[in-house]
């Protein structure tokens, strides 16, 4: 199979255990709007005996993700980020490491005997013990790297419920901190009274009309520039609100179309707005500026990353 819609491409926070990529081409493809790459994303994904054996995953992004057991054995993984991933038995013999970042991943027990261009990876602070197997000429004190003791149980030791339980846990108390981190800014109640006057007292997205469910949400965070300009506000039902904070429904800076996340698309009460254009904006009630609609499009999943990734680590 080979993905030609940058949403194909997006699978972050998803539970994959198990799942076979083998004969699927995630080969990145450019945007002519803004002339950027979209890559596969995988950050904070379960990816625990996953096999992409021979995947060409250039430029891919694992961040924080769970890749004990999994087998990338001469896999493409050019530019890819591994940044704090948990690469523990992880079998990566033979796989194309050109300019492949795996700063502060952990590699205890860890095949990576074969691997081309590993000498201009970045490894720093990258965790291995006695198990990991390295290129013949590969010095891990040269490249940065530390030895640790293994941390927890070995996965092989716990069953995949436990394990997929344990995941669940982790990314449910991640997005609970980034919900916290965020409402702690907001509640500002002349920027929603603001906001409710604007939108003529009806969420953007489903148009509910009831004032007591519905919440002011930033585009761009509060905590950046402290900025409650009306413009850089949208009214939203509670639910939705929550979504939106967390990057699982997204709002095309040009087209203002709706984006919702693969997680979500399932739903029948979030899957109905994917593609349409936002509806405040269609019926030409405020909109947000373009300008926060651009930044949060292209920055919020760093800004929230930054948290999920701390959890993970």
């Amino acid at each position: 199979m080979i993905y030609r819609d940058s949403r194909d491409f997006d699978f972050r926070g998803e539970n994959l255990q198990g799942r076979n990529f083998q004969g699927e081409n995630f080969e990145y493809f450019y945007v002519n709007y803004r002339n950027t790459p979209i890559v596969a994303q995988f950050q904070g994904a379960n990816l625990i005996e996953t096999n992409f054996q021979g995947v060409n995953l250039h430029g891919a992004e694992f961040q924080g993700a769970y890749l004990r057991n999994a087998n990338l054995q001469s896999a493409i993984l050019r530019g890819a980020g591994f940044q704090g991933a948990d690469l523990r038995d992880a079998n990566l013999q033979n796989a194309d490491l050109h300019e492949s970042s795996f700063k502060g991943a952990k590699l205890h027990g860890a095949n990576l005997r074969e691997c081309q261009d590993y000498q201009i990876a970045d490894w720093t602070k990258a965790e291995y013990d006695n198990k990991t197997q390295f290129p013949d000429d590969f010095n891990p004190y040269e490249h940065g790297l530390i030895k640790t003791r293994r941390r927890g149980e070995s996965v092989t030791r716990k069953s995949k419920e436990q394990v997929t339980d344990e995941l669940h846990t982790k990314i449910n108390t991640a997005l609970s901190e980034i919900r916290k981190s965020i409402q702690k800014r907001q509640g500002q109640e002349k920027f929603r009274n603001a906001l409710i006057t604007y939108y003529e007292g009806r969420c953007a997205i489903s148009g509910c009309e009831v004032t007591g469910v519905l919440e002011a949400a930033h585009i761009e965070p509060y905590g950046l520039y402290k900025n409650n300009h009306t413009d850089n506000g949208i009214l939203l039902r509670a639910d939705l609100h929550t979504l939106f904070d967390l990057n699982l429904i997204v709002i095309h800076p040009e087209s203002k179309k709706i984006e919702i996340k693969p997680t979500l698309r399932s739903n029948e009460d979030y899957q109905k707005f994917d593609g349409i254009v936002l509806p405040s904006h269609a019926s030409k009630i405020f909109t947000p500026g373009n300008s926060y609609l651009e930044w949060r499009y292209n920055n919020y999943e760093q800004y929230i990353g930054k948290i999920l990734q701390q959890k993970f680590m």
